[in-house]
């Protein structure tokens, strides 16, 4: 899949239902601003605006505007992109092991 997203520049995500956005953090680590309606599993990894777009929940019409927006703009996808790392640093591997760290710690005391 690595090959998939790099070979793209943004990731489309029209799921209306997600336990957790695997394949969106994915596409976000290769560095893939997201279009994704405004569910809780896109809202917890995507800020609008910032490192992709949350489109009201299927609203169809409001996420091919969305697509042709940031499409028809190579600046607002390099702005959008170059915010990815920052917000996928929660789901990072150290961030994860050291949040088991702690909470291993608290339940021993």
């Amino acid at each position: 899949m690595l090959e998939v997203y790099l070979n793209h520049d943004i990731f489309l995500i029209s799921s209306r239902y997600e336990g957790f956005g695997l394949v969106t953090l994915e596409a976000m680590e290769c560095g893939l601003p997201v279009i994704g309606f405004d569910i809780p599993a896109n809202k917890e990894l995507i800020t609008n605006g910032n490192n992709g777009f949350l489109v009201p929940c299927y609203n169809v019409l409001e996420y091919a505007k969305t697509m042709e927006m940031i499409v028809n703009n190579q600046e607002l996808i390099k702005k959008t992109s170059n915010q990815l790392n920052k917000s996928i640093e929660k789901f990072s591997r150290k961030t994860i092991i050291l949040q088991w760290h702690k909470m291993l710690n608290e339940s021993k005391r």
